[in-house]
């Protein structure tokens, strides 16, 4: 796979990828309106494909709003023609001691763009600020049922 990548902080251009024409770029989460775009990703069904408990939809609905202002706690999101088709979510774990954890935040890629090294380049940015903090590791839970299965 042949990737161009342009930094500038937290923001990643990747052009070609896997033939991809146009540009998706991959952001660092800033305002309400955008916050709230990706709670209605990570909920909707081109990220899970599952029957949620109503308790936790809100819960993951509401994580990337309280994401904002915490300097223990980001989240990242990946756009494409002007749609969210990715995020990531980490926050440092609760007994606030250097371990951050993806617990309570989620990460999804739309269904339509799975294997295209979204993913690995938003874990690459998690793991840059971790690093930055002097994080001491990064717990990632992982599911494999079917409706997880790459498109």
């Amino acid at each position: 796979m042949r990737e161009k990548m342009f930094k500038n902080k937290d923001i990643f251009n990747i052009r070609h990828l896997n033939g991809l024409k146009n540009n998706i770029s991959i952001k660092c989460l800033q305002d309400d309106k955008t916050a709230r775009k990706i709670g209605s990703f990570l909920t909707g069904r081109n990220a899970f494909d599952h029957t949620w408990s109503p308790q936790e939809k809100q819960i993951v609905k509401q994580a990337a709003l309280q994401s904002l202002g915490k300097s223990n706690r980001k989240y990242w999101y990946a756009e494409y023609q002007g749609k969210i088709i990715a995020a990531l979510g980490i926050s440092e774990n609760k007994y606030m001691s250097g371990g951050y954890a993806m617990t309570d935040d989620y990460m999804a890629v739309h269904k339509h763009y799975r294997r295209l090294g979204i993913a690995t380049n938003l874990l690459k940015l998690a793991e840059k600020f971790v690093t930055k903090r002097h994080g001491r590791y990064i717990h990632i839970m992982t599911c494999d049922i079917d409706s997880y299965i790459p498109a």
